[in-house]
């Protein structure tokens, strides 16, 4: 389990974590996304990190393949949001891309897990790109309990998230999140 740094003062670097003294650093007001998005670095990096020819960190990567196509091509105009928050959507978009560009593609896709699964605005970004459900989807939900599949299916459904990247990648942070081995930390990644 993580240690967690409370900063009184706002006025602190932003929320981090950092996998070398499994230490998560956070401000007093940060708010519930904040705190998840970090706690999502907490308990999947160590996995990313450790499998990454894994079929999900593998999948997520072309999910980020379908970000960067979405973005490059002027995806983002088409989509029914208001100005502001389609510049925050793009804001993180960039920030993940960027971080394949400098050849941390691994740093991305966990980026894009935690952005996707915590920052309103991006997650509705990433609903409106359509991508078929990969052999590592197909092959993880067939290994769960049917009634774990027809919650999953229920609330991707509820979230209109279905067929989508928003989909994809709340359906693979669930299946890195079943798999990481959280006993085992190792200090010397990240």
């Amino acid at each position: 389990v993580p240690t967690v740094e409370v900063w009184e003062d706002n006025g602190q670097p932003n929320p981090n974590y950092d996998p070398v003294t499994n230490t998560i650093s956070i401000h007093r007001e940060a708010s519930q996304e904040e705190v998840l998005h970090e706690m999502l670095h907490a308990v999947t990096q160590l996995y990313v990190y450790k499998n990454p020819n894994a079929s999900e960190v593998q999948d997520l990567s072309r999910s980020l393949d379908s970000l960067v196509e979405f973005v490059q091509n002027g995806g983002i105009d088409t989509i029914n949001m208001s100005q502001q928050h389609k510049d925050r959507a793009l804001q993180v978009a960039n920030l993940i891309i960027g971080l394949r560009e400098t050849g941390n593609e691994l740093d991305a896709v966990l980026e894009l897990v935690a952005y996707g699964t915590t920052m309103r605005d991006f997650r509705l970004l990433l609903k409106e790109i359509k991508e078929e459900p990969s052999e590592a989807t197909l092959t993880w939900f067939t290994k769960l309990q049917d009634i774990w599949q027809k919650t999953v299916a229920m609330i991707a459904e509820l979230m209109g998230i279905e067929g989508t990247v928003a989909g994809n990648i709340l359906d693979n942070t669930l299946a890195i999140l079943s798999k990481a081995n959280l006993d085992q930390r190792d200090p010397t990644i990240g």
